[in-house]
C-alpha cells in the first residue's frame, strides 16, 4: 500500500506551557507575590520545556485508508481520519490582530467532514499569505514545496473525496469541530464612510 510521511513542527504544547510558566513566575514575583515558589521549580520547568519541545514535532501519514497525525517521539498517540469521513479539503487562510493592531496571517490545510465541520488540519506549506494595508485585503500566493511535502500532497489529492477549495476565516474559527462558511473566500472589511455617505444613506431611508 502506497504511503507518504512528512514531519511538521507545530509548537502548540510548548506555547501553552510557556504561557503557564510565565504566569507562574509573574505570580511569585515580588511585585505580585500571589503564592510561594516551590523547590527546584527551574529544573522542573526546564525538563517540561524540553518535553514540550519534543512533542511539537508531529508526523503526518497519508495512505489508502486515510490521513493520520502522531507525535514523532511518542507514536502511541494517534489521530486518524478515514477518506470516507472527509467531504472536502480546504486551503484556509486564517487572520488575527496582534497587540499592536498588525494583521497576522497563517495557512492551514483543513479536512472537512459531511457535517461541514473541520475534522482534521495541518500546516499548509503550499500557500503563504500576508495582509496588504493599501488594499485592506489578504494576498495569498502559492509557494514551491519540498519534494517530501509535494509527494505527500500528491497522494492526498489523488483521493476523490478531497475536492479542493480556498477559504478565509478568523483564527478562532479554525479549530477542530468548527463549522465552515463556504461563502467566506476573501478578507471581510468595512470601508470607513464619510459624512456625505451617511447623509445619502439617511435620505434613502426617508
Amino acid at each position: 500500500m502506497l504511503e507518504r510521511n512528512i514531519k511538521l513542527y507545530e509548537p502548540a504544547e510548548l506555547l501553552v506551557f510557556l504561557t503557564i510558566s510565565g504566569m507562574y513566575y509573574l505570580g511569585v514575583s515580588k511585585k505580585y507575590n500571589f503564592f510561594e515558589r516551590f523547590d527546584y521549580d527551574m529544573n522542573v520547568f526546564i525538563i517540561v520545556s524540553v518535553i514540550c519541545l519534543m512533542l511539537g514535532l508531529k508526523k503526518y501519514t497519508a495512505d489508502g485508508r486515510g490521513i493520520s497525525r502522531t507525535y514523532f517521539f511518542l507514536p502511541i498517540h494517534k489521530k486518524t481520519k478515514a477518506w470516507s469521513e472527509i467531504k472536502h479539503m480546504a486551503h484556509i487562510t486564517t487572520h488575527k490582530k496582534d497587540r499592536y493592531g498588525n494583521m497576522i496571517c497563517s495557512n492551514l490545510i483543513c479536512f472537512i467532514d459531511f457535517k461541514d465541520k473541520i475534522c482534521f488540519k495541518m500546516k499548509d506549506k503550499t500557500r503563504k499569505s500576508k495582509f496588504d494595508k493599501k488594499t485592506k485585503s489578504i494576498i495569498t500566493k502559492k509557494i514551491k514545496q519540498s519534494l517530501n511535502y509535494g509527494g505527500f500532497m500528491k497522494l492526498v489529492k489523488s483521493r476523490e473525496e478531497t475536492f479542493e477549495t480556498d477559504l478565509v476565516m478568523r483564527s478562532g474559527k479554525s479549530s477542530i469541530g468548527s463549522k465552515v462558511n463556504y461563502n467566506q473566500t476573501t478578507y471581510p472589511h468595512r470601508e470607513k464612510k464619510s459624512l456625505s455617505d451617511y447623509y445619502k444613506l439617511m435620505k434613502e431611508k426617508i
